[in-house]
């Protein structure tokens, strides 16, 4: 579910993945009490930090809650093979999320960058098979995913 209320449901990939896998809704953004609806979040630069922020008021950050999540659910997220993130996401992106340079006149775009819980996730479970959900529409891509996902079946992380 997205922060609006809506959803991005891909009946394509849940066709393709469906056919090996079962799925399990997970959206760290409603799962660390963000709340739907919402106001929509960006990722800023601060000095040498990215910080998730809402759009319309920058008091209001969500990086810690973000940042937490993988530590916290270590468990649950170690229960899955795979994950499909949402593209762009400040969140979930893997890569070309927008992330802003906030001054005191104006943000400007300063690079693409990743989710903070991509970022987080990647982190602390190298392993784990990871794809963006637009990527999937490639063969290729949806392939090499199923691949992996099988592959990582049999893995077990330690600390």
């Amino acid at each position: 579910m997205r922060y609006d209320g809506e959803h991005k449901f891909n009946a394509n990939i849940i066709a393709a993945l469906g056919l090996y896998f079962d799925f399990a809704p997970f959206c760290p953004e409603a799962e660390t009490g963000m709340g739907v609806p919402r106001k929509p979040i960006h990722l800023v630069r601060r000095g040498n930090k990215i910080h998730a922020l809402e759009v319309d008021n920058h008091a209001n950050e969500f990086t810690q809650q973000l940042e937490n999540f993988c530590p916290a659910n270590k468990r649950k997220i170690s229960e899955l093979s795979g994950f499909v993130l949402k593209a762009r996401s400040p969140s979930c992106g893997m890569q070309n999320v927008l992330v802003y340079l906030e001054n005191e006149t104006t943000e400007i775009v300063e690079y693409m960058g990743e989710g903070i819980f991509a970022r987080m996730l990647k982190k602390q479970f190298p392993l784990m098979p990871l794809e963006e959900e637009g990527r999937l529409a490639d063969p290729v891509v949806l392939n090499n995913f199923i691949e992996q996902v099988f592959s990582n079946t049999d893995t077990v992380i330690h600390e």
